[in-house]
């Protein structure tokens, strides 16, 4: 693995309830940053809020990544999402050229307008800095089936007709989730929020959503750094936390 040290310390399971609660089981015993936690068959994922990350044995990929980043307050945690976002984004376009992969607030990756990959970041706080953090991650890779009712998912293969060596992708993600983590904490905070905004759905565009349950068009405009989704509603700027606003795809 092409990295500095993010999965020098390289955890494989052959199924796992949840990597984010392995790999937080773990944190006791004072792991190396960068520790990963990576199955094939993860049975009882968890996505954003306590929402279930279904996926089929073999086919994904599921991981967990703990780091330590000290260096952000707990009113910068925000970054670190945007940061891993980035990272899975643009590890997967190498994947997927000539496809759109866009980043829909607050924690999904889309390829074409649907559903490809989740995060999920549970962290530690101090009074002064992050302690520490659980950063998960599910991809769709080659699984081609999915449940009825289960969003509007797709998978690398079937966007790409044809499977994906996972190792290949998983290797790939490690090392651009390295590379982020790297410039965050060298201070590049602005390149970040940037480059994050360019790819954010819907940004500076109206798209359908529903707002306090009612379907409104609206205009994503940022994120503030509470990690709140800034939008215009009716010519008036909003700002909405998780699960106060949402994007049906």
């Amino acid at each position: 693995m092409n990295t500095l040290f993010i999965g020098k310390n390289f955890v494989e399971l052959p199924q796992v309830d949840s990597t984010n609660a392995f790999l937080s089981g773990l944190l006791e015993s004072g792991p190396a940053e960068g520790t990963v936690v990576y199955c094939e068959n993860q049975f009882a994922g968890r996505g954003q809020q306590g929402n279930a990350w279904l996926a089929e044995p073999g086919q994904n990929i599921a991981c967990s990544v703990f780091l330590k980043p000290v260096f952000l307050a707990p009113s910068q945690i925000f970054l670190l999402n945007k940061a891993v976002a980035l990272a899975l984004a643009q590890a997967l376009q190498a994947f997927l050229p000539g496809q759109e992969l866009l980043l829909k607030w607050p924690n999904d990756i889309l390829l074409n307008r649907r559903k490809l990959a989740g995060i999920l970041i549970e962290n530690q706080l101090g009074s002064a800095h992050v302690q520490a953090s659980v950063l998960g991650f599910g991809i769709n890779v080659n699984q081609v089936q999915f449940d009825a009712g289960y969003g509007n998912p797709v998978s690398m293969a079937l966007a790409a007709g044809r499977d994906f060596v996972l190792k290949e992708v998983l290797n790939s993600v490690l090392s651009q989730i390295e590379r982020f983590y790297l410039a965050l904490r060298a201070g590049r905070n602005a390149a970040i929020e940037q480059d994050y905004l360019h790819m954010l759905y819907g940004y500076q565009e109206e798209v359908p959503a529903i707002v306090e349950g009612e379907k409104r068009m609206v205009i994503p405009v940022g994120v503030d750094v509470h990690g709140r989704l800034a939008v215009q509603v009716d010519g008036r700027l909003r700002y909405f936390g998780i699960k106060e606003i949402a994007f049906p795809l």
